[in-house]
């Protein structure tokens, strides 16, 4: 017997849906033997997202087949295709013949095939975007608003006078209510007063002037945080954010961001990817906009248009720290960065590098993964902090000047760098002094490095472990015997592993399958034991590895107390024991002597 429409307990505590949601129930009648097309269009900000998911939650069971396709627009816009969004649609019923789908050709015949003659539930979230429809009534705003701003459904007493004076500005905006409220929350009447003065100033008041008051409440760090955020790093997972801002800042960001999801500027997803709303990012950018007319004097560059202008004029860019140049597919080189003294981070599609990179010392990350047709860089700026991340490069063949590579270990080099997938690097006759070059280098720093601990490790191609490694086993485990306490020049252990991409020799795909989401696990990570608190397991995408790795990395003696150190797998946290992709490991335990020796 089929449940009849109602709505959830959820929805109940979400302000102003009961009514929109009624007057979805009858077009969506489930029980019709016909399609049915229904749109709800409006501008940004009045809550058609959330009136769909809630829509969706309550009807899905009715349903053989059922998919909300989220983030539509933003999607066709990054990929230039709808086959990612085809496969989410199809995947529980394909299953491990998901990969079959290559293009979207095939994916509609699939679609065809796969839900004809089916009940189907399918919501497309944001495809378009129109131009109006009316705000929450007053009982709703105020419930809102009052929710946001004191956790309750009314507002205090003494505050009701200053309450209905915010309600008026909002117009019964959701996002506005929402911002405003949050931004609000705990704070006293003197700060209402204060905010009321600025909203009171201006003269014509839209939604970006709400959002803007709020933004101006956020102390200086909180500010510079928002905007990176906005301008780069949407969509992306919270723990690769927190990590990118760590680095950039110099301080813990985790409590910054958590607080901007609190106050209602950015939200996060049932995967921990950062979210926000597009008026919010449109804010953002208006901010970075406003700096100056001039692209090249703005704190931030994302757009391609600016940063052609800014390129191809040879503009001087004082102020510009980042450069985003992703999806630059046609940009093959770069112009001289003299000019842009201050830059801490680059990113491209590279074929080529000015040799004017050299005198950026402020540079801490340059980002050349997927520049396939890059074949060597140039000579980089002496910065122990820069990090080179050239995963993907797969016609990279050296890292340094080739006049260099007649000196033994000439590949000692002040930055750390990642090299997944790199495998013409690797066939560079110095590689492995490269590799051990850089447990020199992790050694030298002592047990605390004045660099990222994120970064004392290498990834690259390559089945064999190096015989310096004298410590050797095939399994995902390997016994040492550490030195007795007296010994006082043992300075750490390093340790090799050999693992693989779980897709590269499974027999039964099925087994990557989360039993819980009925979809393939997204990531794999290798996970040390005994847990060292120093060190970063070793994560990668399952079905983004080419070969097998080595995964190289070094612990001080101070955090080696274990005699038998095992490398265990992880699929969303998850040990999957039939599933363990390290295939052999290595160890050898580094002492100053080795230090000379390596010198």
């Amino acid at each position: 017997m089929q449940a009849p429409f109602t709505i959830s307990d959820c929805s109940r505590r979400l302000v102003g849906t009961d009514s929109a949601l009624e007057q979805l129930s009858l077009p969506l009648a489930y029980d019709a033997n016909e399609v049915r097309f229904i749109g709800v269009k409006g501008m940004g900000g009045i809550g058609k997202t959330t009136l769909a998911k809630l829509t969706f939650d309550n009807l899905f069971h009715h349903f053989e087949v059922h998919c909300f396709l989220d983030n539509v627009r933003e999607v066709y816009a990054r990929d230039h295709t709808l086959v990612g969004l085809q496969k989410k649609l199809l995947f529980p019923i394909l299953r491990e013949k998901i990969a079959e789908i290559w293009d979207e050709g095939c994916g509609s015949i699939f679609t065809k095939k796969c839900l004809c003659n089916k009940k189907v539930l399918l919501v497309l979230d944001d495809v378009d975007q129109l131009n109006q429809l009316e705000g929450l009534n007053y009982v709703e705003a105020l419930k809102l608003f009052s929710l946001n701003a004191f956790r309750k459904e009314q507002p205090e007493e003494d505050f009701w006078e200053l309450f209905e004076h915010f309600l008026k500005f909002a117009k019964g905006l959701p996002l506005a209510l929402k911002t405003l409220g949050s931004f609000l929350y705990t704070r006293g009447q003197d700060s209402w007063k204060s905010e009321l003065d600025n909203l009171h100033k201006i003269t014509k008041p839209t939604v970006f002037n709400s959002l803007k008051i709020s933004y101006e409440g956020l102390e200086a760090m909180e500010k510079r945080i928002f905007l990176d955020v906005a301008c780069f790093h949407k969509g992306k997972r919270i723990t690769d954010v927190i990590r990118i801002l760590d680095s950039s800042f110099g301080i813990s960001s985790c409590i910054m961001i958590y607080m901007l999801i609190e106050r209602s500027f950015i939200d996060k997803d049932c995967e921990n990817k950062i979210g926000m709303h597009d008026l919010i990012q449109e804010m953002a950018w208006t901010i970075v906009g406003q700096e100056s007319k001039n692209p090249g004097l703005r704190s931030r560059l994302w757009l391609p248009n600016d940063i052609f202008h800014v390129f191809m004029s040879n503009t001087d860019l004082p102020n510009l720290k980042y450069i985003d140049l992703t999806f630059s597919y046609k940009l093959m080189s770069t112009p001289d960065f003299s000019g842009i003294l201050n830059l801490e981070k680059l990113g491209n599609n590279f074929v080529s590098l000015p040799e004017s990179i050299r005198g950026l010392s402020k540079l801490q990350f340059l980002r050349l993964e997927r520049c396939k047709s890059l074949l060597v860089l140039p000579h980089l700026p002496s910065n122990i902090k820069l990090h080179i991340d050239v995963d993907n490069c797969a016609s990279l063949k050296r890292l340094c000047d080739p006049s260099k590579l007649s000196i033994c270990f000439a590949n000692l080099y002040d930055f750390t760098f990642n090299s997944v997938n790199c495998i013409t690097l690797v066939q560079d006759e110095g590689w492995i002094n490269t590799i051990l070059s850089r447990i020199l280098k992790f050694a030298a720093e002592g047990p605390y490095p004045s660099y990222d601990k994120k970064f004392t490790q290498i990834v690259s191609p390559r089945s064999e472990i190096p015989e310096w490694f004298s410590n050797q086993s095939v399994g995902h485990s390997v016994n040492v015997e550490l030195p007795p306490p007296s010994c006082n020049n043992w300075l750490g252990i390093a340790f090799c592993v050999v693992f693989e991409d779980p897709k590269q020799n499974l027999a039964n795909p099925a087994a990557l399958i989360c039993p819980y989401t009925l979809r393939q696990y997204d990531e794999f990570h290798i996970g040390v034991l005994p847990c060292f608190p120093n060190v970063t397991s070793q994560r990668c995408k399952i079905g983004s590895l080419v070969l097998e790795h080595l995964w190289v990395f070094y612990l001080p003696s101070k955090l080696c107390q274990a005699e038998q150190i095992s490398f265990t797998t992880f699929y969303d946290y998850e040990c999957k024991p039939g599933l363990n992709v390290v295939k052999k490991c290595g160890a050898h335990l580094v002492y100053e002597q080795d230090l000379e020796e390596l010198t």
